[in-house]
């Protein structure tokens, strides 16, 4: 099989799939926006930790 025998079973493969392909070259760009609108919006919301206190044994219900 030559190279141009691989190519045209690739683009005859891709004319089958072409919405296929469309949806999930679609579906990973909104993915990928999505995480970056995240983590630019996170970036300036960076709050203080909570702190949580450790309960001493005799508050338990004592």
């Amino acid at each position: 099989m030559t190279i141009h025998d691989r190519i045209f079973v690739y683009k005859a493969a891709y004319k089958r799939r072409k919405r296929d392909v469309a949806v999930a070259g679609l579906l990973f760009l909104a993915t990928t926006l999505s995480f970056a609108a995240g983590y630019i919006i996170g970036q300036d919301s960076r709050h203080a930790p909570i702190i949580i206190q450790k309960c001493g044994a005799n508050s338990i219900g004592d």
